[in-house]
């Protein structure tokens, strides 16, 4: 499953993950169920939405950070990049991250030090 969410072939990096990260993989699709949250984003993804998520974010007012990966296969590095290009106080930063996943595996420590290093400059 965890080769759906990636555009790099899975065995080019399922082996850097550690007994326990692919434990918490498992423990995780075992787990996940698409209720009425998945579709609520679903819902605001639509098209016709377009002009109200762009209105919101250009007056969210709080600095906010924002993580991707171009290998992400589960959502598109575009995404991020409109959310740093309309969100005013917005800090983009890419992940080497192989996947959806970016808290699973070696990238884990660049996220961490990615929100450590964006909260040490907001307060």
């Amino acid at each position: 499953m965890v080769g759906a969410l990636s555009k790099r072939p899975v065995n080019d990096w399922w082996h850097t993950w550690s007994v326990e990260d692919k434990r918490r993989a498992r423990e995780l699709f075992q787990t996940m169920r698409s209720g009425t949250g998945f579709v609520n984003d679903l819902h605001q993804a639509r098209p016709d939405r377009a002009s109200y998520r762009r209105l919101v974010q250009t007056r969210t007012i709080c600095p906010t950070l924002v993580t991707a990966s171009r290998h992400d296969a589960g959502v598109a590095f575009a995404h991020a990049e409109d959310y740093a290009g309309t969100i005013p106080r917005a800090t983009l930063v890419e992940l080497s991250a192989p996947s959806h996943l970016f808290w699973l595996g070696p990238a884990y420590a660049e996220a961490q030090a990615a929100v450590s290093a964006f909260m040490a400059s907001t307060s």
